[in-house]
């Protein structure tokens, strides 16, 4: 009786209220649902082409709308109701993933239109990327708030733990067109669950101008130093560390000799350590120590990406992979709840969509170039930019110096 009354105790202090709880739980699936996407859309990709420079555009295609169209969406998220505008972003997506399965099934799928769905995608993830930060900061109280994102970050992984194996499984016995309709059908959850929760309603109180409204964002993100430390080291990883993502499913046939289920066993390991990071990063060490946590995050995250370029085994590559997993996750998740802590609420859409604009919207940048290199050479070289710069970026964040109004 205690036992089950200690864990009831303790999954309500780390869900924290019925709302959250719920969000999460809708999420849970349609992440599922993502990765199911995600995996079938890479290796369709790389069977109709053969070519890692395409999926590098992929890529492209997939994360260029939210480097140019998330400072919009930021706004958005500042000036309307966030439940709804992420009801309908959501429907948005439901109908996309529809067509795709739908498309799979007819056997429809090309090049081209795999360009044209994805990069439509990618529109609405500019603007659901900034909303659903700003709605965690709006469901939770703030002392919270550090958990949240790290709870949300465990159910992201959690969701990359299981569904890449069970999609790469899914693939190689059923096809293409039976992991997109599993896709179409999980995008619903988070419809569901948005339905269903109240958050608070934190608009502008006198909006202005649009362009004025992204000019107030920008101008608090250079005034404030740590802010703006975090955005450029933030921008710096996912332009040259991130990018490696890409250019999995190459790296996996090519220099493995795998298949769709060596793939999805490579996401896992990542998923796997991915939890591991964000369990890391909830934990009151780094409260106190942010900046040094994330510090760290960042060497272990190019250790792990140096083991990939450097020893191509199966084993080997699953070790990395558990390792990039917990430093790449564990940075970011420390890295996005640091920002929002710091942010004031009236702000906090457009100063997440400068986050997230740097962080994932400068991957597609990076996956061009080192596309490029992947094609001239291998994708280990990939791996090993990628590890020796995120060796490199530790630097800012571990000799950063508090301004004095906080030391």
């Amino acid at each position: 009786m205690r036992a089950m009354q200690a864990i009831r105790l303790r999954l309500a202090h780390t869900f924290i209220n019925r709302d959250f709880a719920l969000f999460m739980s809708g999420s849970f699936i349609s992440a599922l649902g993502m990765w199911f996407r995600t995996v079938t859309v890479s290796w369709v990709a790389f069977e109709l082409t053969g070519s890692a420079f395409y999926l590098g555009m992929l890529t492209f295609a997939q994360l260029a709308p939210i480097l140019f169209f998330g400072l919009l969406g930021g706004v958005l998220a500042d000036r309307v109701d966030r439940r709804r505008l992420m009801l309908t972003v959501s429907s948005a997506v439901t109908l996309l993933n529809t067509l795709l399965a739908a498309l799979g099934a007819g056997g429809w799928l090309n090049p081209a239109v795999l360009l044209a769905l994805v990069a439509t995608l990618g529109l609405c993830d500019a603007v659901m990327f900034p909303t659903w930060q700003a709605v965690i900061k709006d469901l939770v109280p703030t002392e919270r708030l550090r958990t949240a994102v790290a709870v949300s970050s465990v159910r992201f992984n959690l969701s990359r733990v299981l569904a890449p194996a069970l999609a790469g499984g899914l693939l190689s016995i059923a096809g293409p067109a039976a992991c997109l309709a599993v896709s179409a059908g999980s995008s619903l959850g988070i419809i569901l669950v948005t339905l269903a929760i109240r958050p608070r309603k934190l608009t502008e109180s006198r909006p202005v101008s649009w362009w004025a409204a992204i000019g107030q964002g920008l101008d608090y993100a250079r005034r404030e130093v740590d802010v703006r430390r975090l955005l450029l080291v933030t921008g710096g990883f996912g332009l040259l560390v991130l990018p490696h993502q890409a250019f999995l499913p190459a790296y996996t046939e090519r220099q493995l000799g795998l298949g769709p289920d060596g793939l999805g066993t490579l996401l896992t390991a990542g998923g796997i350590g991915g939890i591991i990071g964000a369990l890391i990063t909830g934990s009151k060490y780094t409260d106190n120590r942010e900046y040094r946590a994330m510090g760290a995050f960042t060497i272990v995250t190019g250790l792990g990406l140096l083991i990939l370029g450097f020893i191509p085994t199966s084993a080997a590559a699953l070790l990395g992979m558990v390792i990039v997993g917990l430093g790449s996750i564990g940075f970011w998740t420390a890295s996005q709840s640091t920002v929002q802590l710091i942010v004031p609420d009236r702000l906090v859409g457009r100063v997440m969509s400068l986050y997230v604009a740097l962080s994932a919207g400068s991957m597609p940048l990076g996956s061009l170039a080192l596309g490029s290199v992947a094609e001239q050479g291998d994708t280990r070289t990939v791996m090993i930019i990628g590890g020796v710069s995120a060796v490199i970026l530790c630097l800012p964040l571990l000799l950063r110096r508090p301004p004095p109004e906080r030391r």
